[in-house]
């Protein structure tokens, strides 16, 4: 009997084209496979110091690339000498070989566009769902305007029995009229309003998300075209989420049209179910509708963003909020749909030793199920890890899956979040050749790499 399988590297992945072919490569890393940080601009950002940064970072660090984020007080976000800075930032790094990640906003979360989102278009906002309740005992004509927002429907439920009845066609104008059968009973009402949480825009509205772009990828394309799809290779995105937009509540206006669309039937009569039991079918009714703005946030969101990536020859990673929750329902649906359409899943591992850990799996199943070859993690920010620490949170990462690490983070000028993970923080400046080459080294031998099992014949 014969058998057969596939070679695999530390990851458990297959070795492929984009992997290092030579010795020298796992001896000194090249540049493509060498740790990116997020290099964060704080203070007043000028030409000279952050050209003399980019090197130090290739020469005192062996860093392969940097992302950058905006933090600093002049020049303005996205502004032509904001624009102008970022082009010097690209040559040098192109002159030295090393790869930029197009972070896509001023902090965080994605979406604000630095708060023009908000100035440019506030009714593209998140919006949140609002719900009335009142209870009522008919036989009685009922009479309630509707408050403000988009009317999303109205449902009257028998307190006894649970059995509802949509009753959005009673409204008229902005007055629902409603004559109640006799028996107690809950009427509501539903709307969709404008949260503003940050300023963000519209997770699950295509047309939002793209308004977003262009804002900030399009403006960085229009400026630096010549340099996407080599330098510039990547696009990052950061902690987006709708846990934070009225305790999970995002929503929609044309959720209930697309609904329709998707499933065959209208979602209002099951909304009660969002604040209250409505008998046998209320975990269905949930399933229903949160699995369905799952199913929006992966295609609005991630997808869009995907989408103008790949037609801009650009690879999209970053991760979501609170993605480490063991039922992540309300911060961003589900990690698996929305990952589906990113080029690289990923993962935020801060804070502490581990934080990220218990999703280091579901990051590479993900990549197992769509065929994605790179699983990102940005690590370390927000804390204080010791060399010792950062080397068990590689092992940890790369022994999972991990196989692209985003270090948070180095600084020009002033460091503003710890740890600096530069040349200026003497304890890391003695630590990160080393550290850098090592995750280097991984790298060569797991990207551009796909997973896969070993294959046996049937004897």
């Amino acid at each position: 009997m014969m058998k057969m399988c596939n070679i695999v590297g530390i990851t458990g992945l297959v070795v492929g084209s984009a992997l290092g072919e030579t010795t020298s490569d796992f001896a000194n890393p090249p540049m493509q496979f060498r740790p990116r940080p997020l290099l964060h601009w704080s203070d007043n950002v000028t030409s000279g110091p952050l050209l003399t940064k980019v090197q130090n970072m290739k020469d005192k660090c062996g860093y392969g690339g940097m992302a950058v984020i905006d933090a600093a007080s002049s020049p303005a976000y996205m502004s032509s000498e904001y624009l102008t800075l970022y082009g010097d930032m690209l040559s040098k790094a192109s002159a030295l070989g090393m790869k930029v990640n197009m972070y896509d906003e001023y902090s965080f979360p994605s979406g604000r566009a630095g708060g023009q989102f908000e100035a440019r278009f506030p009714n593209d906002r998140m919006q949140r769902l609002e719900m009335i309740a009142e209870d009522v005992t008919g036989p009685r004509t009922y009479t309630k305007t509707i408050p403000s927002g988009t009317l999303m429907g109205c449902v009257a439920m028998d307190n006894s029995t649970k059995a509802r009845t949509d009753i959005t066609a009673n409204v008229s104008g902005n007055v629902l009229t409603y004559t109640v059968p006799a028996g107690s009973y809950k009427i509501m009402m539903f709307t969709c309003v404008i949260d503003g949480y940050g300023g963000v825009c519209d997770y699950l509205a295509p047309a939002a998300v793209e308004k977003f772009i262009s804002l900030v990828h399009q403006k960085y394309y229009d400026k630096w075209s010549t340099y996407f799809g080599n330098v510039l290779d990547m696009s990052f995105y950061d902690e987006p989420t709708m846990c934070r937009v009225a305790g999970g509540r995002a929503w929609t206006p044309n959720y209930n049209t697309w609904f329709l669309s998707e499933n065959g039937y209208s979602p209002v009569a099951y909304y009660p179910a969002l604040w209250y039991d409505i008998g046998p079918t209320t975990a269905a009714a949930r399933n229903a509708l949160f699995g369905f703005r799952a199913q929006l946030y992966a295609k609005a969101f991630t997808k869009t963003l995907n989408d103008w990536c790949d037609a801009h020859h650009i690879q999209l990673t970053g991760h979501q909020d609170q993605e480490e929750l063991v039922n992540p329902v309300g911060s961003c649906g589900d990690l698996m749909k929305s990952y589906k359409y990113q080029a690289i899943p990923g993962v935020d591992n801060i804070f502490f030793y581990s934080r990220g850990a218990t999703v280091y799996k579901l990051i590479s199943s993900v990549a197992y199920n769509w065929d994605k070859s790179l699983v990102a993690s940005e690590a370390f920010g927000a804390s204080a890890p010791s060399e010792n620490t950062m080397y068990m949170e590689a092992m940890d990462e790369y022994a999972k899956g991990i196989n692209f690490m985003v270090p948070h983070s180095a600084w020009l000028n002033k460091c503003q979040i710890n740890p600096r993970l530069d040349e200026e923080n003497a304890t890391y400046a003695a630590i990160l050749p080393n550290f850098t080459k090592y995750v280097g080294r991984l790298n060569t031998t797991s990207h551009g790499s796909r997973s896969a099992s070993p294959i046996r014949d049937s004897g």
